[in-house]
């Protein structure tokens, strides 16, 4: 078997996730454990390697260009941040040996830090060739997928996209996972779709990474009797939540013909707070007072955002405040309580 033997270069690049802004740099890394308990990797992936890490920093933006060289990623104990690393690997290995070794390093991470992949997760990798020799990475996910909390799921997914598609040999790189859909099945579904030119080489900006994803959105209909869904795809950048995307789309209203604005005029958001599944939405207080329908409307306009939320792998249920207080009724229905996803206010084909 060949002998490998794969330098890590710490940089001390910080990019924060979600809502959480990160102080201080790292330096001064030793020789790290091999991902065992307590470090959260996956012990499923390929086995040790011969990685050794030193202290010094990367040389520069144009340091990719190597085909010997990558980056990898690994976390914080609150998987919060990614903290990447430079990879040099020997530049004849072949792509698929360089995939196994990223996934062997990113189940190592290096000293207090833990794995991007969680505990009891595995990568399974796949590499397909088209007519003109490139190559295409595709990720399965083995684990359930959607008991990940939020950060968590966030930190998985961007930092095993990045790292893999820092290598110039991969035109593109496919993440798949079993995600729960509206008829309680869980198929194969994609989560994450990249090729080489997303990335944004602008590392002083937390917003360089960027991911296509699509949402499903409910407005009402032409006879105002009913929710409709809309497919839409968006781009969201790396400090974004996917619930604030899915609020800013609703609001914005939709874009396909016969579909009407659930949202009453002037609604905003306050704020968005997830928790254990559930996704707490703060509207201002125009929510409410612009809301002009009778109840049907009041439940519509509801159950527009309990909808399109709860179609999110990490959301089971909405809860609603207003300016940050819990309100007994909306207009005329009870708001006080927890909503779930809700098939009958959907028009039937």
């Amino acid at each position: 078997m060949r002998s490998r033997r794969t330098d890590l270069l710490y940089r001390s690049t910080v990019f924060a996730l979600v809502t959480v802004l990160l102080c201080g740099m790292f330096s001064g890394c030793t020789k790290a454990g091999t991902g065992s308990s307590g470090n959260g990797g996956a012990s499923s992936q390929p086995a040790q390697s011969s990685a050794v890490v030193s202290g010094e920093e990367s040389g520069g933006e144009n340091s990719t260009a190597d085909l010997g060289t990558a980056h990898i990623y690994y976390t914080n104990e609150k998987y919060t941040s990614l903290i990447e690393y430079t990879v040099t690997m020997d530049p004849a290995l072949s792509v698929e040996e360089k995939v196994d070794e990223l996934l062997t390093l990113l189940s190592e991470p290096q000293n207090d830090l833990k794995s991007i992949i969680p505990t009891g997760f595995r990568v399974v990798p796949e590499i397909s060739y088209n007519d003109k020799g490139q190559a295409l990475l595709v990720m399965y996910i083995r684990g359930s997928y959607s008991s990940l909390l939020p950060n968590t799921e966030n930190v998985f997914r961007v930092g095993l996209a990045k790292s893999m598609i820092s290598l110039k040999e991969l035109s593109g790189v496919q993440i798949y996972a079993n995600v729960p859909n509206e008829a309680g099945e869980s198929p194969m579904t994609q989560i994450s779709s990249l090729i080489a030119d997303t990335i944004i080489v602008n590392e002083s900006d937390e917003n360089f990474f960027q991911d296509e994803v699509s949402f499903t959105l409910y407005f009402v209909n032409a006879k105002g009797d009913k929710l409709v869904s809309e497919k839409r795809t968006a781009t969201v950048r790396m400090s974004e939540r996917n619930a604030d995307k899915v609020m800013a789309m609703l609001i914005e209203g939709p874009r396909v013909d016969n579909h009407y604005a659930s949202m009453p005029p002037g609604s905003a958001v306050n704020e968005i707070l997830i928790r254990n599944s559930v996704c707490y939405v703060d509207m201002n207080e125009s929510f409410v007072t612009n809301q002009v329908g009778n109840v049907e409307q009041e439940m519509l306009t509801l159950y527009s955002i309990v909808n399109s939320l709860t179609s999110l792998y990490s959301i089971d249920t909405v809860q609603f405040l207003i300016d940050g207080q819990q309100r007994d009724i909306y207009k005329t229905v009870q708001l006080n309580t927890a909503f779930t996803f809700n098939q009958d206010y959907i028009e039937t084909p």
